[in-house]
């Protein structure tokens, strides 16, 4: 695994718009600028999540108010999908109609705002089949993302 980690970042994340978060979920995920059920992402275009803490967010809270995130932590990962693992992807890209991918690559920036702690983390990712990816910016992040949720420095 290739993994390169920053805690000293100059990125704050801002929620735009009230996100409504579904029943039963701890993540919120965004693909080609819309909020997407996981069911309904392409894992091999880039896609990003908000992690959130499945214990401090109950009902009737079930939604995320804007406001700013700090990004207290940056971790960047690129892995190759072991044996077993990728015996896994097999069965479920089958199910999906979808060609095994070997790579996996992952942002994952620690967020902190003191008014709404169940908000952990943002991740974005995909699975490749090439071993050399570019990886994207907060300009292609923020198209993956759309208008609800923005990264800025």
């Amino acid at each position: 695994m290739t993994q390169v980690r920053s805690d000293r970042t100059a990125l704050v994340l801002e929620v735009k718009k009230i996100i409504d978060v579904p029943q039963g979920v701890s993540r919120v995920y965004f693909q080609s600028g819309r909020q997407l059920r996981f069911q309904d992402l392409d894992e091999l275009q880039w896609y990003c999540f908000l992690q959130l803490s499945n214990q401090q967010l109950q009902p009737p809270s079930r939604r995320i108010t804007p406001g700013y995130f700090l990004v207290k932590g940056l971790w960047r990962y690129r892995d190759v999908v072991n044996a077993n693992l990728y015996r896994v992807a097999a069965l479920f890209w089958l199910w999906r109609n979808r060609d095994v991918s070997s790579f996996t690559y992952l942002w994952h920036l620690r967020l902190q705002n003191v008014d709404q702690p169940e908000v952990k983390a943002l991740e974005c990712g995909y699975f490749g089949e090439s071993e050399e990816v570019e990886w994207p910016g907060i300009i292609r992040l923020n198209q993956v993302l759309g208008a609800l949720v923005r990264l800025e420095k």
